[in-house]
Formats: structure tokens, sequence, C-alpha cells
């Protein structure tokens, strides 16, 4: 009985589907963020992004503050983010446009935010991303 146990929790865990970026409302949570534009490191800094398939995607800061950010367009295909991969969505926001990419390599799964300003320099950040949940 002990074996079939295993056997049947294995089987599930290596037949269940992934998370796809495109279809699938996903939570990623991000534990440290890089500023590119200065070089200068927060690893304390904590927030998450909420990504809904193709059409929005929610910046959840501390305290409350959230950044909704409507998706114009999506370069690349990700069908299951527990894999390397890379999307990168074009955004708008209060008259201000960027892109968000997401993106796991060899070396970790990050965001990279890089929004134009009406105040002048683009706001460039790279966010470490430590956990991505289905929602």
């Amino acid at each position: 009985m002990k074996y079939l146990v295993t056997i049947l929790v294995c089987l599930a865990f290596f037949t269940a589907p992934g998370q796809n970026i495109q279809s699938s409302n996903l939570k990623w949570n991000v534990s440290g963020l890089t500023d590119l534009g200065s070089n200068t490191m927060n690893a304390a800094y904590t927030c998450s992004f909420k990504t809904s398939g193709s059409s929005t995607i929610v910046w959840e800061q501390n305290r409350g503050y959230n950044v909704t950010f409507i998706v114009t367009s999506m370069k690349g295909s990700w069908t299951d983010v527990s894999n390397l991969g890379k999307v990168v969505y074009s955004i708008a926001v209060d008259g201000n446009s960027g892109t968000l990419t997401f993106e796991k390599s060899s070396v970790g799964t990050f965001i990279t935010m890089s929004l134009s300003q009406k105040s002048g320099r683009p706001l460039t950040l790279k966010y470490s991303v430590n956990q991505v949940t289905n929602l």
C-alpha cells in the first residue's frame, strides 16, 4: 500500500499541467529588486505581480498600493513557467508606456520593467522572483 501511494503521488507530480503565462492567472512574488538606472540593489524589497493572460498586469506593492498596467501587445510564448522561457509585454499606464519582461533563465526568474516617465529618465527595474503560483 505504501508503494502504491508513492507511485500515485509521483504520477500526479509528473502529469500535472504547467502554468501557461498566456492563459493562466498567475501571481509572481518578488524578493528583491535592482534599479538598473543607478545599479543599486534592495534585497529587502517585496511586492507581487499578477498576470491575467494578455489583458492586464497588476503590480501589488506594500501598504495596498496597486498599479494596473494595460497590456497593448505581447511578444513570445511561454507555455510552462516552471521551464526556461521569456515573454515581453508592451504596457501602458497613466499616459506612460513601456515593457514588462517575464523571464526564467539558468540564473533565476526575473521581471524587468522599463517604463517611460513624464519627468524624464525611464524607470528601469529588475525584480527577483522567488515564487510563481496559480490564482
